[in-house]
């Protein structure tokens, strides 16, 4: 080649890095403005399960550290201690409980994109992104208060680590990787099967890539030293208090642990959790909007054929990676009750969106092989048609089916945030009662609201039962939501 065609290559090298940079720039973008828009509104407050966890946090700040909160049927400690710095910054507020939650959202988007690329090539990350990005599944985790958020994060930069390093042989990747496996188990209950994923993987490239598995026996050893030793604090916990290990496990599953209990779990749950993709999702407020499954039509087809693409292919590891991650990510979700559950299979949310991201390649690449330069822009400009329509489809079922249904109002306690903002502009001298349906649970919510806030003495009573007079009635302030 002349210098000339030298430096023309260079150039154009260069050009589609930039190309794959302003894309990718452009959906961080709108994963962002999607995540953020209203974030101290919409939810309008904290559920049940929200206020633990900020319970939790305002108690690190106070100085009580521990390495797993068992209150509540036991809480991994990762999320609790992002939520308590914000909360540091940000005072007792609703805001402080989303904010971390939306800024792990924006950054599952960029590890999905490094994941994927890391892979198979950029379109398959540029594709997977933009669809995690627009995909309201992750939307809506990415605006509560769950700590589950935080497992598609670390599992995806686990699976890039190891595949960097499982390509280039890097000691430091593996590394990385080992420190990201130990991490899921800090994250959410249900990324304990993240080790199983990687497990089976070696033990199918040890019969798949003996000799590939051999070059990589010390890193791989590495990669294990490294997990164990970021798992150690948690494990001696959990060797100290067993029952936390598996507590909430069997809350789940009608508490039957034993295998003809996780078998007859599993019967009763396979099919509803497979159904979530394309027919029925989870019913719960909290996790989604009702009822509405992963995909529409045109997204499950794309999903499907990902899939039957990907099964063609199953001997390559990096596809047998994506069908191993899938099965097993679905497993904690399949073996418990109120199935299906967008939190408990939230560790197969990742590999989810590559699925169509690989049929949508495919597809493009099939139009370039075969058809003229016209059917390729066409080919281009449906996929970004597509896009736009899923994002739309996204932004109209969240902004406006979920946030304005009264139900959102109600499972979230918007009322007790605003009572908080209207307790706090009040006479800190006068006796404030305060009407609670629950006074057991909202009590956890009113105190993480009150926390080194200057509130009037409150005291939960419910209305609907009884009333309670004051002894200082001139001074009190009666509540009612």
């Amino acid at each position: 080649m002349t210098t000339l065609g030298v430096r023309a290559h260079l150039i154009l090298e260069s050009f589609a890095r930039h190309q794959q940079l302003l894309l990718l720039l452009v959906i961080l973008a709108l994963a962002a403005t999607l995540r953020f828009y209203r974030l101290d509104t919409i939810p309008p407050g904290l559920s049940t399960d929200d206020a633990l966890e900020a319970s939790d946090a305002t108690a690190v700040l106070d100085g009580h550290w521990q390495i797993f909160f068992p209150g509540g049927g036991g809480r991994e400690p990762l999320f609790v201690y992002a939520v308590a710095l914000a909360v540091n910054f940000l005072g007792p507020t609703t805001l402080a409980v989303h904010l971390p939650v939306a800024l792990a959202g924006v950054a599952t988007v960029l590890a999905l994109y490094l994941c994927a690329r890391e892979l198979f090539d950029w379109r398959v990350g540029v594709l997977t992104a933009a669809l995690v990005a627009l995909s309201y599944w992750h939307l809506h985790e990415s605006r509560t208060g769950q700590r589950a958020i935080l497992v598609p994060l670390v599992t995806a930069l686990a699976f890039y680590f190891f595949w960097r390093g499982w390509k280039t042989h890097q000691p430091s990747s593996f590394v990385a990787a080992g420190v990201c496996f130990g991490l899921t188990w800090y994250t959410y209950g249900a990324a304990r099967v993240v080790p199983l994923i990687l497990l089976a993987l070696v033990g199918a490239l040890a019969r798949l890539r003996p000799k590939q598995l051999s070059t990589n026996a010390r890193n791989l050893s590495l990669c294990a030293l490294c997990a164990l030793i970021m798992l150690a604090p948690l494990a001696i916990y959990f060797w100290l208090y067993p029952e936390s290990l598996t507590h909430r496990m069997m809350q789940v599953s009608s508490n039957e642990l034993t295998l003809p209990g996780l078998l007859a779990a599993f019967g009763r749950n396979l099919l509803p959790t497979f159904r979530m993709f394309s027919f029925a999702g989870d019913a719960q407020w909290k996790y989604n909007l009702p009822g509405r499954p992963v995909f529409d039509a045109l997204g499950s087809a794309f999903f499907y054929s990902g899939i039957g693409l990907t099964l063609a292919r199953s001997r390559r590891p990096e596809y047998l990676l994506l069908l191993l991650w899938l099965a097993i990510g679905l497993l904690p979700g399949a073996l418990s009750d109120e199935s299906p559950h967008f939190l408990r299979t939230i560790v197969a949310l990742p590999v989810t969106y590559i699925f169509p991201a690989l049929a949508l390649v495919g597809l493009y690449d099939y139009i370039r092989t075969r058809g003229q330069v016209i059917a390729r822009r066409v080919s281009l400009a449906a996929i970004m048609l597509l896009l736009v329509y899923w994002g739309a489809l996204t932004t109209r079922d969240y902004f406006e089916k979920f946030a304005n249904a009264p139900e959102v109002y109600q499972y979230f306690y918007g009322d007790l945030s605003a009572v908080a903002d209207f307790l706090s502009r009040q006479d800190p001298d006068a006796r404030a009662y305060l009407s609670v349906e629950y006074s057991d649970l909202n009590a956890t919510q009113m105190r993480y609201y009150s926390w080194r806030r200057v509130f009037p003495p409150l005291r939960l009573f419910d209305a609907a039962r009884g009333w309670v007079s004051s002894a200082d009635p001139p001074t009190a302030l009666y509540v009612l939501p």
